[in-house]
C-alpha cells in the first residue's frame, strides 16, 4: 500500500514508546500492520516527526486518539519535496487546443518559461499550475488566462482573476 504523501508533523515519541508497549504488537510487526516499512517507523520516530496518514493508522491500530500521538495534526499535501498549495486547477484542454492552434507542444512551452521541458506535464500530474505561469502563458499565446482556471478555482479566487483581467484586453 502506498502512503499518501505529505508534510510530515510533529509527534510525541514518547507516548507513541508507550502505547506500542502496551500493545500486543512489536514495532515490526506494528509498521507491517499499517502498511510501511519498519525502518520507515523507527526512523520517523527518532526524528519525532511523521507523516499525518501514518499517525491516523496509528492511532486506529493502537486504539488511541490521535492528537495525543501529534498535538497538531495539519495535513499538507507535496509532492516532489515541496508543497502545492498555491496551484490553481488548469483547464488542461483548452490549453492544449492553444498549443494545437499555434502548431506547438507543452515540452516546447515550458522551454519558453524557461523551465525544463517536463515542467507543464508535472505540473498537470500534481494538479495545476501557478498563478504566474498561469500568466506567462496567456502573454506567450495570447490568450485569456480567465480561462485557463477551473471554475471552482475561479470562484475561490474571484477578485485575484479580476485584477488580473482588468489589464487584459480580454473582458
Amino acid at each position: 500500500m502506498a502512503v499518501p504523501r505529505y508534510k510530515t508533523i510533529d509527534i510525541n515519541t514518547p507516548f507513541l514508546e508507550e502505547a506500542i508497549a502496551s500493545s500486543p504488537y512489536s514495532k515490526k510487526s506494528l509498521a507491517k500492520k499499517i502498511g510501511i516499512h519498519p525502518s520507515n517507523l523507527y526512523s520517523n520516530m527518532n526524528k519525532g516527526k511523521m507523516n499525518p496518514y501514518v499517525v491516523k493508522k496509528l492511532s486506529m491500530v493502537l486504539d488511541v486518539p490521535a492528537t495525543k500521538i501529534s498535538p497538531d495534526i495539519k495535513v499538507n499535501r507535496i509532492a516532489n519535496g515541496r508543497s502545492t498549495t498555491g496551484r490553481l486547477g488548469t483547464d488542461w484542454l483548452y490549453l492544449q487546443r492553444a498549443l494545437d492552434r499555434r502548431n506547438s507542444s507543452m515540452r516546447a512551452l515550458s522551454l519558453e518559461l524557461g523551465k525544463s521541458p517536463a515542467y507543464l506535464s508535472i505540473c498537470k500530474r500534481e494538479g495545476g499550475l501557478y498563478l504566474e505561469t498561469i500568466k506567462q502563458i496567456s502573454k506567450i499565446l495570447d490568450i485569456d488566462p480567465h480561462h485557463l482556471v477551473t471554475s471552482y478555482d475561479k470562484y475561490l479566487l474571484r477578485a485575484e482573476i479580476r485584477k488580473m483581467i482588468g489589464d487584459s484586453p480580454y473582458k
